[in-house]
């Protein structure tokens, strides 16, 4: 047992940097897959497509004397003093690029699976929809910043641009913009508790909607002769689709099932909840679902992602109807599920995730390393482990603040020996405690491991805190792993 389970004695460190940083070089590999590409080709293809568009149009658009005839550009008959023809073109471009890029952001969010495949993971998805997202915002704003500047000097134009109900069509395109900000500002600016942050994406789609609106009201003889509002239609009808499907339809036809509250045990601020389900899924090692408890005085109707910590008798690829969540109180929904009480109806939806897929799939030898409650997907990759042995060598470092928050040591420790049994020396856990050792770092784990090229060559799973988790990626990073090597997921909710 000793050779087996061995618990980390260090000496305190220094300081040990932890950056915060939104999108590292780490999160940026994390984002290699299929789904980037695609989306990479996609912006290349959209922003060359509206380059034509623009220069074409405004071409054109001189050709046919615009300057003239203030019909063309769908406005009420008017002298336009000042008007440029090109700028013009360009707003109104980038005007069809911020509805494209919105609807694109509504396809990332639907927890489709072929999205999910495609960006191997939710939390990819979602990293790209923030990107896209502020990107939207950018050229969201230069849309009316470049118009008006077209129209320097015609200050009735400029007028009709910035009065509301002055011009219907206008109008609704300053509402979608002013929404837009709004909801964008709300959502990368302000803290708020998840269920406001979830209220606010519920009306995401009020802008696209409002834009569509706005662009579809234009007079329509204001085109290039290609006609570029067909693909624009058919992107927006998507995006429109993707919105409707996400805030209406997902828990109808969404991979979902209900389940009982078979029993609730509290250790240490987790909550342990063991569920029996409706009927048998099937779940991967590694994989979460978001959980709905039912409305009450004491627990909000909220659904929150959590991970499956484990299956009854640990059969995770075949049908299982029975699924356990270690729940920490972080927050104020997680802190108000120690309420709930056996026989209280439970919704899930899914199984999500990519985090153990590579961990089936792979033929690398691996390190785990989990933070505080992000033990909880390598539980279950654990106990799938001690059912059907990889014949890989893991290390498993779990780093708590106490040993009192080590609530799964016991049981890590009996799958532990159990996969050694079969296995001798495949399998090797050891404790930190960060209240005595101070943080986990990388060089901690080379230095136990014997040096780098010990685990250069592994593939290197993380779970914990976002800190914590970039910032280990980045240590190992400086010591010579590849971040491709690295892999964790990201979701935050509370």
């Amino acid at each position: 047992m000793q050779n087996i389970l061995k618990n980390i004695q260090l000496k305190p460190l220094k300081e040990v940097t932890l950056p915060g940083k939104l999108y590292s070089k780490t999160s940026f590999s994390q984002l290699r897959s299929p789904g980037f590409l695609l989306i990479a080709l996609l912006e290349i293809f959209t922003i060359s497509y509206f380059a034509i568009y623009f220069l074409g149009g405004g071409l054109w658009a001189i050709l046919r004397n615009a300057g003239t005839d203030s019909s063309v550009l769908g406005m009420p008959t008017q002298e336009l003093l000042g008007y440029n023809p090109v700028w013009q073109q360009l707003g109104i471009s980038l005007g069809l690029l911020t509805i494209a890029h919105m609807a694109l952001n509504f396809v990332l969010t639907t927890k489709w699976r072929w999205v999910e495949n495609l960006f191997g993971g939710q939390d990819k998805a979602y990293k790209v929809h923030n990107l896209i997202g502020r990107f939207t915002l950018i050229i969201a704003i230069l849309h009316p910043t470049v118009l008006i500047t077209a129209a320097l000097g015609n200050w009735e134009l400029i007028g009709l641009y910035i009065t509301p109900g002055a011009y219907l069509p206008y109008s609704f395109g300053s509402l979608a913009l002013s929404t837009l900000i709004l909801l964008i500002v709300l959502t990368i600016a302000v803290k708020m508790p998840y269920q406001w942050w979830l209220r606010t994406h519920r009306f995401m789609g009020v802008p696209l909607l409002l834009a569509g609106i706005h662009a579809f009201l234009i007079n329509p003889e204001y085109q290039t002769p290609w006609n570029a509002r067909t693909p624009f239609l058919l992107i927006w009808v998507l995006g429109m689709g993707a919105y409707i499907y996400s805030i209406f339809l997902f828990r109808y036809l969404g991979p979902r099932v209900k389940g009982v509250l078979k029993q609730i045990k509290l250790t240490e601020g987790v909550s342990e909840l063991i569920v029996d389900l409706t009927r048998p899924i099937r779940v991967l090692p590694g994989q979460f679902m978001l959980l709905e408890v039912p409305a009450s005085a004491a627990i909000p109707k909220e659904s929150h992602p959590f991970s499956i910590s484990g299956v009854a008798e640990g059969k995770y690829l075949d049908s299982t109807k029975q699924v356990r969540f270690s729940i920490k109180a972080l927050g104020d929904f997680t802190a108000k599920l120690s309420n709930l009480l056996p026989g209280a109806e439970i919704k899930l939806q899914g199984p999500f995730g990519k985090f153990g897929e590579r961990y089936l799939n792979g033929k690398k030898d691996m390190i785990w390393i989990a933070g505080g409650i992000g033990v909880t997907p390598f539980l279950s990759m654990l106990g799938h482990e001690a059912q059907a042995p990889s014949n890989k060598i893991i290390d498993f470092y779990w780093s708590v603040k106490t040993a009192s928050e080590a609530t799964y040591q016991a049981e890590i420790e009996a799958k532990a020996v159990q996969i050694n049994q079969a296995h001798v020396g495949q399998f090797n856990y050891r404790q930190h405690i960060a209240d005595t050792s101070n943080f986990l770092t990388a060089q901690i784990i080379a230095d136990h491991l014997g040096g780098t090229e010990n685990f250069r060559n592994r593939t290197i799973y993380i779970c914990g805190p976002a800190m914590m988790m970039h910032a280990l990626a980045e240590q190992f990073q400086n010591l010579g792993v590849r971040p491709s090597q690295i892999v964790f997921e990201e979701f935050a909710f509370n």
